[in-house]
């Protein structure tokens, strides 16, 4: 194994190369062409695609909440302009939209991983 990088910032490689798109395969190979024996570069890779899946979950739940949030607040905010029995009311189409948009990335992020 190298000595020049300890295991921490190797797993910290992986875990970057992953999150940016590159293959486990593509991962594995470079942490062997640096002296990791295959079977350690395997497990972990292994272990950073789980962690990099559990982080794009969790940031996808978060962002399904908070666009969910959005979208409660248009609607909450026409449908009190509209009960207001006046002669204009407030359609906030931009929080909607943008809320709804939101939350539907977030729950594909949180499905996918």
């Amino acid at each position: 194994m190298t000595n020049e990088m300890p295991l921490q910032a190797l797993y910290n490689e992986a875990l970057m190369g992953l999150a940016q798109g590159k293959s486990e395969m593509d991962m594995i190979a470079a942490l062997t062409f640096k002296g990791v024996p295959e079977v350690n570069a395997k497990m972990m890779v292994g272990a950073a695609h789980k962690e990099k899946r559990a982080a794009f979950r969790k940031a996808g739940v978060e962002a399904a909440v908070k666009g969910f949030g959005l979208l409660a607040l248009g609607v909450l905010i026409t449908a009190g302009t509209a009960s207001m029995k006046g002669s204009f009311f407030i359609i906030a189409w931009g929080p909607m939209v943008f809320g709804g948009w939101m939350m539907l990335k977030g729950l594909f992020r949180a499905l996918v991983g």
